[in-house]
């Protein structure tokens, strides 16, 4: 028993030893060169292939757009990769290496990044410009794990961000902004004071950047937030500014199977919120929004591409749970709201068919929207009476069935721009002098003519079909 129990104490010592062993620096430069080229490159290649998938070229024809409108090839050879990744292999030969150890602790290693080491031109010199700046910096790179390279910069080593790299599955990037925040104030100490910025800045959260391979010629590229996000900033202006976004992962996700020859793009946006000014915000053409605070709040946003061999298709579109809205001081300025009495998401198909696009959406479309800009107003701009009122506008279709209507890609002056083929389109207005608008099954709409008072509800009227 003692011998089986010395063998076994000995095997956890070998293995602790080996899990807390430095890295050695050969194999730390291989993995930072080939593997991450390896891994890259068969990404590149995935993508490339979508260039001979007819599932794209008819989602793009879905559209009523001819082939012909997008260049070929759409995504370029792997080879116009090859010389950015040899030299960035060459780089990491260089700078992990024995002699630029700096630092071991525990199980991880700490290399510093010279200038001459990055800064090497193919014609063995050193570009100096070039290297002074790197050398500003005080670039260094802590690795550990099986390849975990934190990026630090400044005299205290302050982390900019962490890359993951696991050999053919995945390379991640990680940002603690926190911890970020340190490093662009070790970065911003290194500049010139002519071209440092008139603002100071915080952050919190986590973010990650990630390619993971799923299998032969599939991968996936995605950005997720980790923790929730935010950043204050206090401009030259004097005025305090901040933007804030809740956790999701991912946030933004594209992923490619090859043999399946099947595209997805999936975005769901958390809740969102910014403070700061109007002007900010695209109103600066307007003189009663000047100086004016802004609270802009987005509950949300998800929407998920879908192309394969069954065509193209966006589902689960959504605007959040609550309505979003835009405020100035207590004024509302802008609420909307996005199916609220229809699970609040929504999907959407189309379809070439004689004369124009088919869509359909499922199981309806509904928007209520508010606009409140006549605070706005001042002794020398007036505002419309359209940008202060109530909009509802929705699309249904009896239970069990989806509203559709057909886009007619050649319309005239005069003719009809869209026809109803399945459900009812309403639009209302909370101004009693416009009446509201009702379009049912087998109605064609196009241009009025004549002079309204509403354009938004008013600007469409039956006309006869094709």
């Amino acid at each position: 028993m003692s011998s089986l129990l010395r063998s076994a104490v000995g095997v956890v010592v070998s293995l602790f030893v080996v899990a807390c062993a430095p890295p050695d620096p050969k194999e730390v430069a291989e993995k930072a060169s080939a593997d991450l080229k390896a891994l890259v490159r068969e990404a590149w290649r995935t993508t490339e292939q979508t260039n001979t998938w007819p599932v794209v070229d008819d989602a793009f024809a879905g559209f009523g757009l001819p082939r012909s409108t997008f260049a070929q090839p759409r995504v370029p050879a792997v080879t116009s990769l090859d010389q950015g990744l040899d030299s960035a292999g060459e780089v990491a030969e260089r700078v992990f290496v024995e002699s630029n150890v700096v630092e071991r602790e525990g199980a991880s290693l700490t290399f510093q990044v010279r200038g001459l080491d990055v800064c090497l031109q193919s014609n063995g010199l050193v570009d100096t410009s070039c290297a002074q700046n790197v050398d500003r910096l005080q670039l260094h790179l802590r690795v550990s794990g099986d390849l975990d390279v934190a990026v630090l910069v400044g005299a205290a080593k302050a982390e900019a961000f962490v890359v993951r790299l696991r050999t053919g599955k995945s390379l991640a990037v990680e940002v603690d902004l926190s911890r970020a925040q340190a490093a662009v104030t070790a970065l911003l100490a290194a500049m010139p004071s002519s071209q440092l910025p008139s603002l100071t800045a915080s952050a919190r959260g986590r973010v990650e950047y990630r390619l993971e391979k799923h299998g032969p010629q599939d991968f996936s590229a995605s950005m997720g937030v980790l923790e929730d996000v935010r950043v204050d900033v206090v401009g030259a202006d004097g005025v305090s500014r901040t933007a804030s976004t809740a956790a999701k992962n991912p946030l933004v996700f594209v992923r490619l199977e090859g043999p399946n020859q099947k595209g997805t793009v999936k975005v769901d946006v958390g809740a969102t919120r910014f403070l700061g000014l109007l002007t900010d915000l695209g109103f600066g053409g307007l003189e009663g929004a000047r100086g004016r605070a802004a609270d802009a709040f987005l509950a949300g946003l998800s929407a998920e591409l879908l192309v394969d061999s069954t065509g193209a298709r966006v589902q689960n579109v959504g605007l959040g749970n609550v309505a979003s809205t835009l405020h100035s001081g207590q004024a509302l300025l802008f609420s909307g709201d996005f199916n609220p009495d229809h699970g609040r998401r929504a999907g959407l198909s189309w379809a070439m068919v004689p004369g124009g696009v088919r869509l359909t959406a499922s199981p309806a479309a509904q928007l209520d929207v508010t606009l409140g800009l006549g605070v706005l107003a001042t002794a020398n701009e007036t505002v419309p009476d359209e940008f202060v009122a109530r909009y509802q506008a929705s699309f249904t279709a009896p239970s069990g069935r989806s509203p559709s209507l057909t886009l007619f890609t050649a319309a005239r002056q005069g003719e009809a721009l869209y026809r109803i083929d399945e459900g009812t389109l309403k639009v209302s207005v909370s101004d009693p002098l416009v009446a509201p608008r009702t379009f049912t099954a087998g109605q064609c709409i196009g241009r009025n003519p004549q002079e309204v008072r509403n354009g938004l509800v008013e600007s469409g009227v039956v006309v006869p079909c094709f």
